[in-house]
């Protein structure tokens, strides 16, 4: 059952902290043939010198080491380069993993004759479910369901899934866009579902995530946010599934009214006005999303009667 070689992909920087823990949760897993791939980015702490430590103990462990870009989509880049297993899955380097995560993922992809297997997953410091649990303990999705499913239930992330490495790498690599540094987990895997004929989704929290608020998700609003947005609003357009047009364009209308909110704070009066606009024009697209959690339409609700509630001199009429 451990034939296939699965490379555990692990961006560092700057996690002194927290590394030795997440290390040690991926050392104790069920499945042992491993690759464990830790690239330390440029880090000015002790994460490598802790990295090397775990490195020389275990001989799975491959230590890379690159210059500090700026930039983890290119970061995520130089992992996926260095990756020679025939699966992988991506593991947060503050983050730790239940001891049969990789076991799991992988039996259901391998079972279930899947591209993507997906896991359930618990986070630190939050009490209330960010995402529903599956009815069943095992799910399988196919064509037009598996970008709902992706986006409102399975979680926009990386590292609750296990991903076949020769999709990846075909005659034409998928790759992590530079241009983005703030949701590149969500175009990647919007991406890799292109190249899927199945996904399958387990109903176990397998993937414990650290609510950190100096993390990268928690940085204040930028021109990133504005840089992701434009992103789905493009994919949308030239997306011929009007499934998956549908939901990457709720999410739209989600990632509008949250970025709205953040931008406020720091007074950005044209952007904050096309981002009222497009949140109210697709609305509905998320509302009548039967997939998409009532937790995100209250929100965005609140949001379009509060916070994004256009001001007379700068609302923008619907085309």
């Amino acid at each position: 059952m451990e034939n296939d070689l699965i490379s555990v992909l692990i961006p560092a920087y700057n996690v002194q902290k927290y590394l030795g823990r997440c290390l040690r949760s991926v050392l104790k897993q069920t499945y042992q043939n491993l690759e464990i791939i830790v690239v330390d980015d440029g880090s000015v702490d002790n994460t490598y010198q802790i990295a090397k430590q775990y490195a020389d103990s275990d001989s799975r462990i491959v230590l890379l080491q690159k210059v500090n870009e700026k930039n983890v989509a290119k970061t995520r880049n130089f992992l996926l380069d260095h990756c020679h297993g025939q699966y992988c899955v991506w593991v947060d380097s503050d983050d730790c993993i239940k001891a049969n995560y990789v076991e799991k993922l992988y039996q259901a992809l391998i079972t279930n004759h899947a591209d993507l297997s997906v896991c359930r997953f618990a986070i630190r410091a939050v009490r209330f479910p960010v995402f529903s649990p599956w009815r069943k303990t095992t799910r399988t999705y196919e064509n037009d369901e598996m970008v709902p499913q992706l986006i409102y239930k399975a979680g926009l992330v990386l590292w609750n899934k296990m991903f076949r490495v020769d999709l990846i790498n075909n005659d034409e690599p998928l790759r992590f866009d530079p241009k983005y540094c703030y949701g590149e987990d969500l175009l990647f895997n919007l991406g890799y579902l292109k190249r899927c004929q199945k996904m399958v989704c387990i109903n176990a929290k397998l993937y414990c995530y650290s609510w950190r608020a100096g993390s990268e998700v928690h940085k204040k609003f930028s021109e990133n946010n504005v840089n992701l947005i434009n992103k789905l609003l493009e994919l949308s357009e030239t997306e011929t599934n009007l499934v998956a047009r549908d939901a990457i364009r709720g999410w739209a209308a989600f990632s509008c009214c949250g970025s709205v909110y953040l931008a406020n704070k720091r007074r950005y009066p044209e952007i904050i006005a096309r981002m009222r606009h497009f949140a109210d024009i697709y609305r509905d697209y998320l509302y009548k999303n039967r997939l998409a959690k009532k937790l995100f339409k209250c929100i965005l609700w609140i949001g379009l009667k509060t916070w994004c509630r256009p001001k007379k001199q700068t609302q923008i009429q619907k085309q």
